[in-house]
């Protein structure tokens, strides 16, 4: 563990240096990115977990270190950390600094900076020092070598200032024997080929079997070939130049080590080199490479620092979390899992976003997929060259739902912070909030939508957390008027504005006026459960559990299509091997595998004595209900049907765990 972490711009990496060596002559241990950091490694994994376990941060605060991206999200981090932050102002007043960094400037609330003199950093060394014990964080001794062989690529935004760099010291050679390594390359690009075979040649030397597709035989399916050989390496190194970023058969043979990666534990494991190339890659590899420390080549000069930093990476490939899908049912279904079913709604909700509708309504009970089918759409709108943004209305406090005006200044943070815009505090005060609808109106219109140049979805999910709030009405005006203006305005800004709106419960319930809210407007989705043919179909894509006819019928009338239930039963059958006889025995038992999901229903409504006393009601064959209990319980997904007079539980596992707890 490094104690202090020094966070920067490239641009400043001169004083980086005499401040690391000041701070090591100290006997601290440092970090910072230039001389430490590693190739393979996802940088903000890597850099967070870094800063989570060092002791204190020096933040070199310059006019260029105000403007990146990265060191801002270092600052964020260091702060969401409690980390003690010691920053040093390089070429600024303080009063420059307020100006230019708002978001530093909040995070960093109350820290003295330390402002560095004509002297130099020596002269600011002994303050950091006894700062730093003040804190209580004492010296710890360095090594005189700090870090392994290391990465030299600049961050992405931070600058690509050169700086030469010492020759390595004397250490074990790694060993990469056994390695399986796949070079991914365009052919008859140049450089590429000249690094190619250097690569060939040092790894082949050194014991590792390396893997190019001219090895391939004559006559051969190559194609089938190419993706064998991807899926048995251990590491693909993709040569990423002006070139061959534009090939299609390089991008496809980074998405299939990455499909592979998905399913095999992290392998193999993308290391990738740039040639004489900086900056963010193009898609389809920029989402995937782009995270990831690259190594940097611009010609023979550079042959013996890439592999002294590539070999370690070899060697030890770094930990990478790997988002799979288990396929248990719980959660949005990733992307590319091949556990999502499509229904016939799904186009629908696609169509909506390729026409760029004004207003696109998800509704459906709990657990149905509304997230599911709202990130596919929003991946859609990427793909057509739309901005995207999603809200997740769970992510807004208790504070911000106090009034319209704290609700559309912590809505306006999260929009700023995902798109990356300045977020003007002075502006959401509260004595300058007359009208926060028009604040907020004028901010989405002056900050997001005129600096755009390309359409605009909005992603909005869990939107019934407002339905509860006062100021719902309001809100939800303020979508319906952008919605009646972009009729009146064809070519005005809210024309390129589409609003993806994902809820559960019944807007009429809380809504008092229909016609001032977004909810009898635009294209309206209601998801609707699994018919038998797709629960038969995810039945074969966990490979068969249920066997025949009669055992898939059993279990549709055990789960009624309920998309949770039904993957999550036929992940618990694929899992435990049991027989389908067993199952039912134990689906309705509290330490069964519905477990969880039945105490939580039931919990949810012994605490309403009105929907309890309806669904007892239907248990007994009795139904008598209200409107608004039979809309409620169907949001929460415990009964079906189109009116109370015909309300029925939702599925057979229901209706027994409801029976034995309530009658």
């Amino acid at each position: 563990m490094h104690q202090v972490f020094i966070s920067y711009n490239n641009a400043d990496r001169r004083l980086v240096d005499e401040l690391s060596q000041s701070l090591e002559g100290a006997g601290y241990s440092t970090w910072f990115y230039d001389r430490d950091s590693r190739i393979g490694f996802n940088y903000m994994d890597y850099v967070g977990a870094l800063i989570s376990e060092c002791q204190a941060m020096v933040l070199l605060i310059s006019p260029l270190s105000v403007e990146s991206q990265q060191v801002t999200r270092e600052v964020i981090r260091a702060c969401e950390e409690n980390k003690f932050v010691l920053p040093v102002l390089c070429g600024m007043t303080y009063a420059q600094f307020q100006k230019l960094a708002p978001i530093w400037r909040q995070a960093l609330a109350g820290i003295a900076a330390v402002e560095l003199p004509l002297q130099g950093i020596s002269a600011i060394v002994p303050r950091l020092v006894e700062a730093l014990q003040n804190r209580g964080i004492a010296p710890a001794g360095v090594p005189a070598q700090a870090s392994p062989p290391l990465n030299h690529a600049a961050r992405a935004g931070a600058g690509n200032l050169e700086m030469p760099r010492s020759p390595a010291t004397a250490a074990p050679a790694p060993n990469i024997t056994a390695r399986r390594i796949m070079l991914a390359y365009k052919r008859a690009a140049h450089p590429d080929e000249e690094l190619l075979q250097l690569l060939e040649t040092e790894l082949t030397r050194r014991g590792a079997s390396v893997f190019i597709d001219r090895h391939l035989k004559p006559g051969m399916e190559w194609a089938r070939e190419i993706e064998q050989q991807i899926r048995s390496s251990d590491i693909v190194i993709p040569l990423l130049s002006e070139g061959s970023i534009q090939s299609e058969m390089l991008s496809l043979e980074v998405e299939i080590a990455k499909e592979a990666a998905l399913q095999n534990n992290g392998k193999p494991f993308l290391v990738p080199v740039r040639v004489n190339l900086e900056g963010r890659l193009p898609d389809p590899l920029g989402p995937i490479l782009d995270p990831i420390q690259y190594a940097l080549w611009k010609g023979p000069a550079d042959n013996e620092r890439l592999l002294a930093d590539l070999l370690p990476a070899i060697e030890n490939p770094p930990p990478r979390r790997v988002k799979t899908d288990s396929g248990d049912g719980h959660g949005a279904v990733p992307l590319d899992s091949e556990y999502y079913i499509v229904r016939r709604t799904d186009q629908i909700f696609l169509d909506a976003i390729a026409n760029r509708d004004s207003i696109v309504l998800i509704k459906g009970p709990r657990q149905m997929g509304k997230t599911s089918l709202l990130a596919r759409g929003l991946q859609q709108a990427r793909k057509s060259g739309a901005k995207v943004m999603l809200t997740d209305f769970q992510k807004l406090s208790q504070e911000d739902l106090k009034s319209a005006g704290t609700f559309f200044r912590g809505l306006a943070e999260l929009i700023a912070d995902q798109l990356e815009l300045d977020f003007v505090e002075q502006n959401w005060a509260p004595e300058r909030i007359s009208n926060a609808n028009l604040t907020f109106e004028k901010f989405l219109k002056r900050e997001v939508l005129r600096k755009l140049d390309q359409p605009l979805v909005w992603g909005m999910d869990e939107v019934d957390r407002l339905f509860s709030c006062d100021f719902a009405t309001q809100v939800f005006g303020l979508f319906r008027a952008w919605h009646n203006e972009r009729s009146l305005e064809p070519d005005g800004p809210w024309s390129r504005l589409t609003m993806a709106i994902v809820h559960a419960t019944e807007p009429h319930l809380f809504i008092q006026d229909l016609n001032q809210s977004p909810f009898n407007v635009g294209t309206k989705i209601a998801l609707e459960d699994f018919t038998a043919e797709q629960v038969a179909e995810l039945n074969r894509r966990y490979n068969s559990p249920l066997r025949g006819a009669d055992e898939l019928q059993r279990f549709y009338n055990l789960v009624g299509g309920h998309p949770f239930l039904a993957r999550r039963g036929l992940q618990e059958l694929t899992k435990s091997g049991a027989t389908l006889d067993a199952f039912e025995n134990a689906a309705s038992r509290d330490d069964g595998p519905f477990g969880d999901h039945l105490r939580r229903m039931l919990v949810l409504l012994a605490k309403d004595a009105d929907l309890s006393a309806a669904v007892r009601g239907v248990l007994q064959g009795k139904p008598s209900m209200s409107r608004e209990s039979f809309f409620r319980l169907r949001s929460a997904g415990v009964m079906s049907g189109d009116s109370a007079e015909e309300a029925r539980l939702r599925c057979g596992l229901y209706a027994d765990y409801l029976k034995r707890q309530m009658l």
